[in-house]
């Protein structure tokens, strides 16, 4: 009876050895789905260890209370210092088309997928036009028909776009959705996951040349993701701002101080009405917990476009020969204006083989060029008779 008993008590640890190894393999499996994907391609940096863990678990809830500061008052606007933005900043200022986030999407909202679809947004204008494909194969838009349309691009002086954006630069609401299809979740590392595998899917021609991570958040880090000119996604940690249930998460463009206190210039994804720009936001950088980083490594090789010329025969945009990116011929020139006079300071991009100089930007008359240094790809100039002065 004596042995009986202890067989059976052997058979019973055996058993719940079993179940405690499915337990564990469940687990891992479940945590699988909110941490790094084991893909082997190193480029796509996943980070796996370096997540904070505390975010594997938090899922983001639309904001409650007090949501920080539209720059877009003045009261406000002159209590900024030190402010610093991403050069491309103005993509976020007009508002680049994204989806409204609907309780039937997720009960707890969607904020990490939009943002994510802004961030994705972004570098597909300005990085990599390969990144996002028009379509889906089904026929799905991920882009509307006005998408890179050259009179609405960033670099155009024009006012925001209300309530959900500008579709000639922004996202349709395919991508989001097609985001939405990639996880259940909306964990900062589920809806990073779910990113690496849009571009595993959709853009593997480039996926060397992308990195998205979820590192744990340093404000220092933030920074310098800004300085470098790359947005950045930004958690609110609901402990830090004292409202424990508030997890939304945000895009950042910028950086500088409200009143002393050290914060983030941000795009909330809300839409945009005549009294509220959620599209400028300033929000204190204790708030922040989590974070999405993502680059894209590509070099414009550009090329005036001489098939798209104005009255005065010159070209009004040039073009990526590699990737498609498409901007107004004036957006390769770092310019002042002074004395409503135009003076032309040096190449915003480098690569360009064929240089034309307009004869006016933004309506101001070209009269003066700087120094072009280091410009060794530039093989040919061509110059506006209006110019007065070339500096030497």
């Amino acid at each position: 009876m004596k042995n009986t008993r202890i067989k059976f008590n052997n058979l019973c640890v055996v058993l719940c050895g079993i179940v405690l190894c499915f337990v564990v393999l469940f687990a891992m499996s479940d945590m699988s789905l909110q941490t790094a994907f084991a893909y082997e391609d190193a480029s796509l940096n996943f980070e796996e260890n370096s997540l904070d863990t505390e975010a594997l678990n938090i899922e983001t809830y639309s904001t409650k209370g007090f949501e920080g500061y539209d720059l877009n008052k003045d009261e406000n606007k002159y209590k900024l210092s030190n402010a610093k933005y991403i050069e491309n900043s103005n993509y976020f200022r007009l508002n680049p088309k994204h989806a409204k986030g609907l309780a039937s999407d997720n009960k707890i909202g969607t904020c990490t997928t939009i943002a994510m679809q802004m961030l994705l947004g972004y570098h597909n204008y300005f990085s990599d036009r390969r990144l996002i494909p028009k379509f889906k194969e089904d026929g799905t838009k991920f882009l509307e028909n006005a998408f890179g349309n050259i009179s609405e691009h960033p670099y155009q002086d024009r006012r925001p776009v209300k309530d959900y954006g500008c579709a000639d630069i922004g996202t349709a609401d395919g991508l989001y959705r097609e985001l939405l299809s990639l996880t259940n979740l909306q964990t900062i590392p589920a809806v990073k996951n779910a990113a690496v595998k849009f571009v595993e899917k959709y853009a593997s021609s480039i996926k060397g040349n992308v990195s998205i991570s979820a590192p744990i958040f340093s404000e220092k880090d933030a920074r310098a993701e800004i300085d470098a000119g790359r947005p950045i996604i930004l958690g609110f940690d609901g402990i830090k701002k004292g409202e424990i249930d508030n997890y939304h998460v945000v895009v950042a463009y910028g950086y500088g101080n409200y009143n002393g206190e050290a914060g983030f210039i941000v795009h909330y994804g809300y839409y945009k009405s005549d009294d509220k720009g959620y599209e400028y936001y300033w929000v204190p950088a204790s708030w922040i917990g989590f974070c999405i980083k993502m680059s894209v490594n590509h070099e414009h090789k550009l090329r005036a476009d001489k098939t798209n010329l104005n009255v005065n025969g010159e070209p009004i945009q040039t073009n990526c020969i590699e990737c498609g990116y498409s901007l107004p011929s004036f957006g390769v020139f770092n310019f002042t204006v002074f004395y409503d006079q135009t003076g032309v300071f040096g190449l915003r991009h480098n690569n360009v083989d064929e240089l034309y100089i307009p004869s006016s930007i933004h309506g101001k008359p070209t009269i003066q060029l700087g120094i072009f240094a280091n410009n060794s790809n530039i093989v040919s100039v061509k110059l506006a008779s209006e110019i007065e002065n070339i500096g030497g």
